[in-house]
């Protein structure tokens, strides 16, 4: 299945041939639920899912959430531009790094294009991680990516975070000079447009993803050998 946001579409294709879909445009949840799963029993693919949504506040089962949601064409080719032009730096940063790193990806409760660096460290307990943290945060990482915004930070920015979290960390200047430490969120951010607005946006973004990389590395303890010397380009 393929998600077209050029064409704003989902296409099915299956080995067998068979070609199917539907076009994406404001409809409930309930709707797109309908139709997605309509698309594969007619491609011949039966499946079953949890129809509970999972980290959102409403967590309403998908065929009951019959509420009217927009789609708008500009907004969604101006994400998938955000994802697609963010996904190519993140994977030159990605290519620096010789110890265990997951393929760059896109984390569908957050909504937001992530990479991750594992140190191969089990991480302190938390006393109450939640599923996430007890799942996806049980050693030490370095994170960082590129997020849509929430009430707490209603824009949308790249984000980086050391988990389990250095002493001292939110007294390092990031680079470039518009990225910063967030207190109230606990990690650096810069915003997207200051990135998308600089006179070399992927020189900007690569410097914010290495220059946080490398303060919660450092104070992690993190071998600076894991990192290659300078970058791919």
């Amino acid at each position: 299945m393929d998600a077209d946001f050029s064409r704003h579409e989902i296409g099915v294709t299956t080995s067998w041939g068979t070609i199917g879909g539907f076009a994406l445009g404001p409809m409930s949840v309930a709707g797109w639920h309908e139709r997605f799963f309509g698309a594969l029993a007619a491609a011949g693919v039966a499946v079953t899912i949890n129809e509970k949504p999972q980290e959102v506040a409403d967590a309403v089962p998908f065929p009951q959430d019959s509420a009217p949601r927009p789609y708008d064409h500009t907004l969604v080719e101006a994400w998938f531009q955000a994802m697609h032009t963010s996904a190519g730096v993140m994977e030159r940063y990605r290519a620096c790094f010789s110890r265990k790193t997951p393929p760059v990806g896109f984390m569908w409760g957050t909504f937001d294009l992530r990479d991750m660096r594992l140190g191969g460290t089990s991480a302190a307990a938390d006393p109450d991680p939640g599923y996430i943290g007890r799942n996806a945060m049980d050693e030490d990482l370095v994170e960082a990516g590129w997020w849509p915004g929430s009430a707490a930070h209603p824009r949308p920015a790249y984000y980086s975070f050391t988990h389990p979290k250095p002493e001292g960390i939110e007294k390092v200047d990031p680079e470039p000079a518009a990225a910063r430490w967030d207190t109230a969120l606990g990690e650096f951010l810069i915003d997207y447009d200051d990135v998308r607005s600089a006179r070399d946006p992927e020189a900007a973004l690569l410097a914010f993803l290495e220059s946080t990389y490398a303060a919660g590395a450092s104070l992690a303890g993190w071998d600076a050998a894991w990192v290659c010397p300078g970058r791919p380009r």
